[in-house]
């Protein structure tokens, strides 16, 4: 007598005359009746000291399996089908967020908010096509991945690992946007020692943050309206862009607060400039959408857009060398970063490894804070700093000069 058991858990029995014939199990699959193997004398049992890990799996997937319904292919097939859909859902809310963010309010709205809620339903497909349907394993894994990397902004780091990829006369750059809380100037005061950068630009940094950096030794520290640099170098010249342009949207409370400073600064490479900027916030128009107002996102993105652009052309002006840095509001996926400032390369997303999530705000999590190299400039590494006191994440940039003179 042949005792067959299927994956499933149903069990045949057969006689040696059956061997060659093709059974078919209640959760479809097909299986050859044949001769059992017989275990050659001294060979260990699978048996011996515990079922292995992959056995256990096996049980475990058995016994979940005998609890469906008897009509088991329909589930198989019913899975495929969600599958099936996760998979374009994936995809579309992809192409939404590249193509529409910026022009079209839903993408807009998930341009800024928890994009991780994409991952939600793999906790559920995946064991379930681990146990009815393995084949749907690679369609899962490419939908992760999707999610993952031009949704998420997963960047995996993989420049840094190659030979000569540091270089120790970089010139570091840190920005942060302190939130107006002069705990956090003294927390980042205490991870500059430790990270020793050369430049340093704040955002949100009234005089109580100010007067905590000017305690320090070591920096220069100027201060223009809200945005301040530390600075190890001599600062030759300071510019403040004009933001009377910016008054008429300022009024109708839709944006116009724009700023962005541009200092130059004698490095080691010869002079450059250091531009510091903070870009009009979205959540005056998403703030619109909680008060039943979704016509409020329109207007304020357009304001983005256009101090955006300003604010760009305002940073190219002069021959010099130039790094910008500072919170943009913006994640790269944004139509209006791409378009303003698509001459700069983006120091994480050059050299930098993980989510890089710089904007802490409850559920939600998002890279709006950059290091950008002008031409000229090579990225050596990027990495985003812990938690110093603000709902802000710093960024530290090592960036090397390879234009030549």
């Amino acid at each position: 007598m042949i005792r067959i058991r299927c994956r499933c858990g149903e069990t045949f029995h057969a006689e040696e005359r059956h061997v060659g014939r093709v059974l078919r199990c209640r959760c479809g699959r097909e299986i050859p009746v044949r001769l059992p193997a017989v275990r050659e004398a001294g060979a260990p049992s699978r048996a011996a000291g515990g079922a292995s890990l992959r056995g256990r799996l096996r049980a475990v997937g058995a016994a979940l399996t005998r609890a469906l319904p008897a009509r088991a292919p329909g589930v198989v097939r019913g899975l495929g089908w969600v599958v099936g859909a996760y998979v374009a859902a994936v995809a579309l809310v992809c192409a939404a967020l590249w193509l529409l963010g910026d022009r079209w309010w839903p993408a807009t709205i998930y341009l800024f908010g928890p994009r991780w809620v994409l991952l939600l339903p793999l906790s559920l497909l995946v064991p379930a096509a681990a146990i009815l349907r393995r084949r749907l394993l690679l369609p899962l894994a490419a939908a992760a991945a999707v999610a993952l990397v031009p949704v998420m902004g997963l960047r995996s780091g993989w420049r840094t690992l190659l030979p000569g990829a540091s270089d120790p006369a970089a010139l570091r750059v840190v920005t942060l946007n302190a939130a107006g809380e002069p705990w956090a100037a003294e927390r980042l005061l205490a991870r500059l020692g430790e990270w020793r950068p050369e430049l340093v630009a704040v955002q949100e940094c009234p005089r109580r943050v100010a007067e905590a950096f000017e305690r320090a030794p070591g920096w220069e520290v100027r201060r223009d309206g809200q945005l301040c640099l530390l600075s190890r170098f001599p600062v030759r010249a300071v510019e403040v862009m004009d933001r009377s342009r910016f008054a008429g949207v300022r009024e109708a409370g839709i944006g116009g607060t724009s700023a962005a400073v541009r200092y130059t600064v004698e490095t080691p490479y010869g002079e450059a400039h250091l531009v510091n900027l903070h870009l009009e916030t979205p959540g005056k128009g998403l703030a619109g959408v909680l008060r039943n107002r979704v016509d409020a996102i329109g207007p304020n993105t357009l304001s983005r857009e256009l101090e955006s652009r300003q604010v760009a052309r305002w940073a190219a002006q002069g021959d010099l060398p130039r790094v910008v840095a500072g919170d943009f509001n913006l994640p790269v996926e944004s139509r209006i970063y791409r378009e303003s400032w698509r001459e700069y390369e983006n120091a994480f997303s050059r050299a930098g490894r993980g989510f890089g999530f710089t904007r802490f705000n409850g559920w939600i999590r998002v890279r709006i804070d950059h290091v950008l190299a002008g031409p000229g400039w090579r990225v050596d590494r990027a990495f985003v700093g812990p938690d110093v006191g603000s709902d802000h994440r710093p960024v530290v940039a090592d960036l090397v000069w390879a234009g030549g003179r």
